[in-house]
C-alpha cells in the first residue's frame, strides 16, 4: 500500500528486542512487511531505517544504537522476514555478559528484552534461571546495570568532566590571549607567540597524554590509534620548537597554534556534554564539521615548521648522533625530520578518513533542528 506524503514526513521508532548468548547479541525489530531498508552497522554502532507495518501502522520508522561494547561487524549479519528484522550480532569478546545493550545508560522506552533470548553461562558454572519470572530476571540486571552505572558516573562527571572543562578553558585563555596580542600590538604579537601562550599550551599538550590513558584503559570510547597519532604529533611539533628559537618566532606557529585553540575549543564542550549525556546540536555539528577546513590547514602548518626546522637542526646538531659515541649508534636528526615530513601525508589521510567516517555516522541522520523520541 503507498504511503501518503503526511504519513512519510513523520520519523518514529519501531520496538526492538535484545537479548544475548555467550558468543553473540540478538536484536528483533518489530517491523512487518519491510521495504526501502537502509542499515549501517560497524563495531560501534547500528543505525536503521525502513518503512514498515510496526506499532503506528504503516510508517517509516528508524533507530541508532551505540552498542555497551564493540562487536564483530564482519562476522554479524541480520535477515527480513515477514514479521521481524532480525540481526545476530557476534560479540568482540566471547563470553563478556552486556548488563544493557546501549553504551550510555539511557532507558529508551522502544527498547525491550528478549527473555527468549538470554542463554549466559557464567565462568563459575552458574547458569541464570530463565524460569524464574520475568520480574526476577529485571531485578538481576537492573541490580547489576546500576552498579555499572554508578560507576562510570561517577568517573564520568568527577573526572572526565573537569578534565574536558580544564582544556576548554585553556584553550578558550590561549585563543583570547593571542586575539588580545594580536588586538594591541598587530602583527609583531605573531612573532612573540610562543613568548606569550608557550609555557600554557606546553602544559595543555602534556596533559594531554592523559586521552591516551582515557582510551586505552576504556574510559572513554575512542579509538587509540586516532588518538595517538594527534598527542604525539603535536607534542613532536612542540618538542623542535622548544629547542630551536628560530622556529618559535616563524609566523606560521601563531596561525597553527590558533587553529589548535579553536578546533579544542569545539571538541571539549562536546565531550563535557557527552559525560553527562546531553547533546547541543550545533556543538555536535561543530565537532564533526570544522575540521573539514581545520586538519588540512593544520597538517599544512605543522609540515611548514617541520620543514623551516631541518636547516635550523642541521646546524645545531642537535638530537644528532655521530660516531663514534658510546652507543655506537649513529642518528641524523634533520633526516628523522624529512621521513616524518613525508610520514604526514598517509597520517594525515588516516585521520581524516577516520573523522570522515565518524561524520557520517554521527550526523547520517542529522538535523540542527530538535526532534521528538
Amino acid at each position: 500500500m503507498p504511503l501518503n506524503s503526511s504519513i512519510m514526513a513523520e520519523t518514529l521508532r519501531p520496538f526492538v528486542y535484545w537479548g544475548q548468548k555467550n558468543d553473540h547479541v540478538s536484536l528483533k525489530v518489530d517491523l512487518r512487511n519491510v521495504s526501502n531498508e537502509t542499515v549501517k552497522l560497524d563495531d560501534d554502532s547500528l543505525s536503521f531505517m525502513a518503512v514498515g507495518h510496526g506499532v503506528r501502522g504503516e510508517n517509516l520508522y528508524n533507530f541508532e544504537i551505540e552498542f555497551y561494547l564493540p562487536i564483530d561487524a564482519k562476522a554479524s549479519q541480520y535477515r527480513i522476514n515477514e514479521r521481524a528484522v532480525e540481526f545476530r550480532l557476534q560479540k568482540d569478546v566471547v563470553g563478556e555478559v552486556w548488563p544493557r545493550l546501549t553504551y550510555k545508560p539511557i532507558k529508551h522506552p522502544w527498547l525491550k528484552i528478549d527473555f527468549d533470548k538470554f542463554a549466559i553461562e557464567e565462568d563459575s558454572d552458574e547458569k541464570l534461571d530463565f524460569e524464574a519470572s520475568e520480574n526476577d530476571l529485571i531485578k538481576k540486571f537492573r541490580n547489576s546495570s546500576m552498579k555499572n552505572v554508578e560507576t562510570k558516573s561517577l568517573i564520568n562527571f568527577n573526572y572526565l568532566f573537569l578534565y574536558n572543562l580544564f582544556q576548554f578553558v585553556g584553550f578558550s585563555y590561549i585563543c583570547g590571549s593571542m586575539q588580545y596580542h594580536y588586538y594591541k600590538y598587530g602583527e609583531d604579537s605573531k612573532l612573540n607567540v610562543f613568548e606569550s601562550v608557550g609555557s600554557q599550551l606546553l602544559c595543555l599538550q602534556l596533559i594531554a597524554f592523559l586521552e591516551i590513558f582515557h582510551s586505552i584503559f576504556g574510559i572513554v570510547k575512542t579509538k587509540i590509534i586516532p588518538t595517538l597519532f594527534q598527542v604525539l604529533g603535536r607534542n613532536f611539533i612542540l618538542l623542535i620548537v622548544v629547542f630551536d628559537s628560530y622556529l618559535q618566532h616563524v609566523p606560521a606557529l601563531w596561525l597553527l597554534i590558533l587553529v589548535w585553540s579553536f578546533a579544542e575549543i569545539m571538541r571539549y564542550p562536546y565531550y563535557m556534554l557527552q559525560t553527562i549525556d546531553r547533546e547541543a546540536r550545533f556543538i555536535t555539528w561543530l565537532r564533526y564539521s570544522a575540521w573539514i577546513i581545520l586538519y588540512p590547514l593544520g597538517i599544512f602548518l605543522e609540515g611548514t615548521i617541520i620543514l623551516a626546522g631541518i636547516p635550523m637542526y642541521e646546524m645545531s646538531k642537535r638530537f644528532t648522533l655521530v660516531l663514534p659515541n658510546a652507543y655506537n649508534f649513529s642518528f641524523y636528526f634533520p633526516w628523522f625530520l624529512q621521513i616524518y615530513l613525508f610520514s604526514m601525508v598517509p597520517a594525515g589521510y588516516f585521520q581524516m578518513n577516520y573523522m570522515y567516517k565518524q561524520r557520517k555516522k554521527k550526523l547520517a541522520n542529522f538535523s540542527l533542528h530538535s526532534k521528538k523520541d
